[in-house]
């Protein structure tokens, strides 16, 4: 029977970084991540809703870079991320009055920027370290379509909008180790006013 196990995948994730101290007041890093996930039993839908022969399939990229700025007691910082989700997962909704059919519903990218400052407390030789940041983050989605109120799918594609804060201190106890404490928050807006999972038609990552 099809989709009886429709969230077992299997998964390849790849990971490459580099680190420069670019002088001796700029400190800078860059990462590449990917990754592909193969669905066993989770099939596509046509635009009339029926089941195909097709498995879904997801492949993910992210690029990150950050850097910091200085020597002294308050060290700026600051660091970009873009990713972008490929998926073929299309789904089928018959109560939909338009746009019933929507493909690759799980298709996304985001691009989010977080500043930050470092302070080094004036007491233990400076080692004591306190970070405040606050980032902004947006995604949009190419395919999927806004929901209403009501859960009917307005013409506009969905976006979402995302702030994001942190605050979070670290001590080091010797050469390495450090103990850390932390705190944040994040606030989403979305245009999308409403949404509805249709469990016969996809399963969520």
């Amino acid at each position: 029977t099809k989709e009886s196990r429709p969230k077992d995948v299997d998964g390849l994730e790849l990971t490459l970084g580099w680190k420069a101290k670019l002088s001796p007041a700029i400190k800078a890093q860059a990462e590449y991540g990917g990754g592909v996930r193969s669905y066993r039993d989770k099939y596509l839908r046509t635009t009339q809703g029926a089941v195909t022969d097709k498995l879904r399939l997801d492949h993910l990229h992210r690029v990150a870079a950050g850097a910091s700025f200085g020597q002294g007691t308050l060290v700026p910082d600051t660091s970009v991320e873009f990713i972008f989700n490929g998926s073929n997962a299309s789904v089928y909704d018959s109560k939909q009055p338009v746009h019933g059919y929507v493909p690759h519903y799980f298709q996304f990218w985001s691009a989010g920027i977080e500043p930050g400052l470092t302070w080094k407390l004036p007491f233990a030789g400076g080692r004591p370290k306190v970070r405040v940041a606050a980032g902004v983050n947006a995604r949009a989605y190419p395919f999927r379509y806004a929901q209403d109120k009501n859960g009917t799918y307005t013409d506009a594609k969905q976006s979402d909008l995302e702030y994001s804060y942190s605050l979070s201190g670290a001590y080091p106890l010797t050469k390495w180790l450090a103990g850390t404490i932390g705190c944040g928050g994040r606030v989403q807006t979305s245009n999308s006013k409403f949404e509805q999972y249709i469990q016969t038609n996809y399963s969520l990552l």
